[in-house]
C-alpha cells in the first residue's frame, strides 16, 4: 500500500525532471504529443520495473498519461503491480478530469473523477460494484500538467525548494496533499554497465 501511495506522488513530480522538460514552453506546447519518456526503475540496486510517460496537446487540453509495471518479491511467486494513470487539463494548468487504473497481483481498481464548479465527481470501481462520491475541489491543487508547468517556471537549480499542492486520491479523497520539492545535486550511478548521472 505504501508502495502504491509513493508511486502516485512519484509519477506527478518525477518527469518534470527529465532534460526535455527543459526546452518546452508550458504557456504554449505544441500540438500533438510533445513528451515521451521510459524509465527504469530501481530497488535495492536491482531493476524492478519500467515507467513511460506521455504528455500531448489537443486544442486547448492537455492530456498526461503515465504508466507504472513493477515487479518485486521471489521469482517463483513474483508480487507484480500495473498501474496507469491519465490526466487531462488545460494548457493553463486547471484540473479538468483524471483516470487511475491499478492492478496489484489478482485485485484490479479504478477511480475517475471530473471537475466541475468547484466539485470533483469521483467514480470508484472494485469487485465490479461502483460507487459515486462528490466533494469539493481543494483550491489551487494541481495534477500532472500543472504541476509540471510550475516545476519549469520556477527552475531547476540546486538547492530551489518549494511546496506545491496536489490532488491525488489514492491517498485523501477530500483535500489535497502536500508535494515538497528539492532540487539536489546531480548524483553518478552505474546503469547497464555505463556510467551515468
Amino acid at each position: 500500500k505504501f508502495l502504491c501511495k509513493s508511486l502516485t506522488v512519484l509519477s506527478l513530480l518525477v518527469f518534470a525532471a527529465c532534460g526535455r522538460a527543459q526546452n518546452v514552453d508550458v504557456d504554449n506546447p505544441p500540438q500533438g504529443r510533445f513528451l515521451d519518456e521510459w524509465f527504469e526503475l530501481h530497488m535495492g540496486g536491482g531493476k524492478i520495473g519500467y515507467a513511460h510517460n506521455s504528455t500531448s496537446r489537443d486544442k486547448d487540453r492537455v492530456e498526461t498519461s503515465t504508466q507504472f509495471h513493477i515487479k518485486i518479491g521471489r521469482a517463483d511467486q513474483p508480487v507484480v503491480m500495473d498501474t496507469t494513470q491519465r490526466t487531462v487539463e488545460t494548457v493553463q494548468g486547471a484540473p479538468l478530469e483524471f483516470e487511475t487504473q491499478m492492478r496489484f497481483s489478482q485485485m484490479s481498481t479504478s477511480m475517475r473523477g471530473k471537475v466541475q464548479d468547484g466539485k470533483i465527481t469521483l467514480v470508484s470501481s472494485q469487485f465490479g460494484m461502483e460507487q459515486t462520491q462528490v466533494f469539493d475541489f481543494p483550491k489551487d491543487a494541481l495534477l500532472a500538467w500543472g504541476l509540471f508547468r510550475e516545476q519549469v517556471k520556477r527552475g531547476f537549480a540546486q538547492g530551489t525548494k518549494y511546496s506545491l499542492k496536489t490532488y491525488a486520491p489514492e491517498i485523501r479523497l477530500d483535500d489535497a496533499i502536500a508535494a515538497h520539492v528539492m532540487v539536489g545535486g546531480w548524483e553518478q550511478f552505474t546503469l547497464q554497465g555505463k556510467a551515468a548521472q
